[in-house]
């Protein structure tokens, strides 16, 4: 009994598991009932948080950039090599989520097998949180503009999506190469 009282009395462990078992019900209980309104739910919730993080990072970008031309003794006139990414990053989790999103409604609608909608749901969690690594990721490198250094966490961030991306062009290549073989 005083394990207990002493867990319960400890708040952020009490709250981080009452948070997770939380999600983790919620989760089970989607997967169950897959409707259509509960998907919609999801995929909209996954694209406002991409565009809350998209629009965050063309702030930050903005900013960095400010900074940048002060330190150049310039006028600031918003200028970015990369700054067209920014609808095109919009429009590509928007498509990608979409897609998924009419997809996994199809599957309901024809009753196809629950793994089919599930596969889609985690595919698009999946790409969801590249592209997100990805604006995270271009939030770090506009930190070290605006502050001269990043973040521990956005070194980690670095890491990780260099490696999935040489992974991706290892995977490309290796296709290319074996369907030129033949």
């Amino acid at each position: 009994m005083k394990s207990f009282i002493d867990y319960m009395s400890n708040s952020p462990s009490y709250i981080v598991s009452a948070g997770v078992s939380t999600f983790f019900t919620g989760v089970y209980q989607f997967l169950i009932e897959n409707t259509p309104k509960e998907i919609f739910g999801l995929s909209l919730s996954i694209w406002i948080i991409l565009l809350a993080i998209n629009l965050w990072d063309t702030k930050t970008g903005i900013r960095a950039n400010k900074i940048e031309r002060k330190r150049e003794g310039e006028r600031f006139v918003f200028s970015s090599r990369k700054g067209w990414r920014i609808p095109e990053k919009i429009g590509l989790f928007t498509l990608i989520i979409g897609f998924a999103y009419l997809f996994e409604k199809e599957c309901i609608r024809y009753e196809l097998p629950t793994i089919v909608s599930i596969s889609l749901m985690w595919g698009k969690l999946f790409f969801s949180f590249y592209i997100g690594l990805l604006e995270f990721q271009s939030i770090g490198e506009n930190h070290e503009t605006i502050y001269g250094k990043k973040a521990k966490a956005f070194h980690l961030l670095d890491k990780i999506i260099n490696s999935v991306d040489d992974e991706i062009v290892f995977k490309i290549k290796s296709f290319f190469k074996s369907d030129q073989n033949g």
